[in-house]
This record gives C-alpha cells, sequence and structure tokens, in this order.
C-alpha cells in the first residue's frame, strides 16, 4: 500500500514508484498491441484488411469527431479517433489466430492495469451496484 503525507497525497516515493510501474505497463501493453499487429499483418490476407481497416477506421473517426471536420479540432478528433479504430481493428485481427495467448494476455494486462491496481488499493474494492442493509 502507498504511503501518504499528511495531506493524504502519496509521498514522493510512492509516487515515483508508481510512475515508474505505470510507464512499464504502458510499454509493456503497447509493445503487445504492436505484436498482433504484425501478426495480423503477416497472416491475413491484406486486400479484406485493408479494407475493414479502412472503413471501421473512417467509422471510428466520425465517431469521436465532436465538431464540424472543417475545422482543426474536429479534423484532430476525427483523426485520433480513425487511428484508435484502425489500431484496435488490426490488434482484434491479430488476436484471432492466437485466441488463447490473446485472452491470456489481455487477462494478465488487465489484471495489473495501474487504474484498477489504485483503485484495490484505495479500498474500493467492493462492488458499487450492490446495496448493503446495515
Amino acid at each position: 500500500m502507498a504511503t501518504r503525507d499528511s495531506t493524504g497525497q502519496p509521498s514522493g516515493t510512492a509516487s515515483a514508484a508508481g510512475s515508474r510501474y505505470r510507464r512499464g505497463w504502458v510499454v509493456a501493453s503497447v509493445l503487445s498491441a504492436t505484436a498482433w499487429i504484425v501478426i495480423a499483418v503477416s497472416q491475413s490476407r491484406p486486400l479484406p484488411l485493408l479494407g475493414l481497416v479502412t472503413m471501421l477506421g473512417a467509422y471510428g473517426g466520425l465517431l469521436a469527431a465532436r465538431t464540424s471536420l472543417l475545422g482543426t479540432t474536429g479534423a484532430r478528433h476525427y483523426a485520433a479517433g480513425a487511428a484508435t479504430a484502425a489500431g484496435l481493428v488490426l490488434v482484434l485481427a491479430g488476436m484471432r489466430y492466437h485466441p488463447a495467448a490473446a485472452l491470456g494476455l489481455s487477462a494478465v494486462l488487465g489484471a495489473s492495469s495501474p487504474p484498477l491496481l489504485h483503485w484495490v488499493a484505495e479500498g474500493r474494492a467492493d462492488v458499487p451496484w450492490v446495496s448493503r442493509h446495515r
């Protein structure tokens, strides 16, 4: 459990260790996503994969755009949404070839995610939708 100072904030040592853990977790998740993308590109037929990624990426961009696409903000939101959707499609296409490894890696990354560990460490691990009668 993280140590806290008198203001209730994590101490410098605890927050530095958490920051290093978060960076390491992000690196591990990006590397695993990259590996799934490489598997998808190398083992899928290129034309159907390109069509799927392009169409779902465009749809994801439209869903992410909060303003008109003509402005810079709208174009930026569209590009971010399109890239996110396209990346997700590629990762899922790669996971299709090795479902057991995909399930295991997803479980490990999900269970070790910094937000989840922080939520449990703060004592908020009880289920919020279950009412308790006292």
